[in-house]
């Protein structure tokens, strides 16, 4: 890495940049995320009458991980993590994107 006629090997460069955080290197971390959604419905209990073992049941949608609503550092997920073996807290680099999930409940109410 060459800057201002200065040359320096890759690690010696970032170990410089590590132990250089300035103010103009720290973002706002904060945000809104919606986190889970869950829609449901509890089927009428009239509806398993005839059904000796089952007094109810009820369906669902869960979705997790839906969107950031609102965020400060726009460009990185404010709850991405560095790596698995790598305990910095608050750095940003190489992380892959959240996951989104959906899934389906069934609650069953026995006798």
């Amino acid at each position: 890495m060459t800057t201002n006629e200065i040359t320096a090997n890759a690690e010696n460069y970032y170990q410089g940049l590590v132990q250089n955080v300035t103010r103009t290197s720290i973002v706002d971390g904060d945000f809104v995320k919606l986190r889970q959604l869950t829609l449901g419905y509890t089927f009428p209990s009239e509806l398993f009458n005839s059904v000796p073992v089952l007094k109810g049941l009820t369906a669902s949608i869960v979705a997790r991980n839906l969107a950031i609503l609102m965020r400060k550092a726009e460009n990185i997920d404010p709850e991405a993590t560095f790596g698995s073996n790598i305990n910095y807290l608050g750095i940003e680099g190489t992380s892959l994107p959240s996951t989104r999930s959906i899934g389906f409940n069934l609650n069953f109410k026995l006798n």
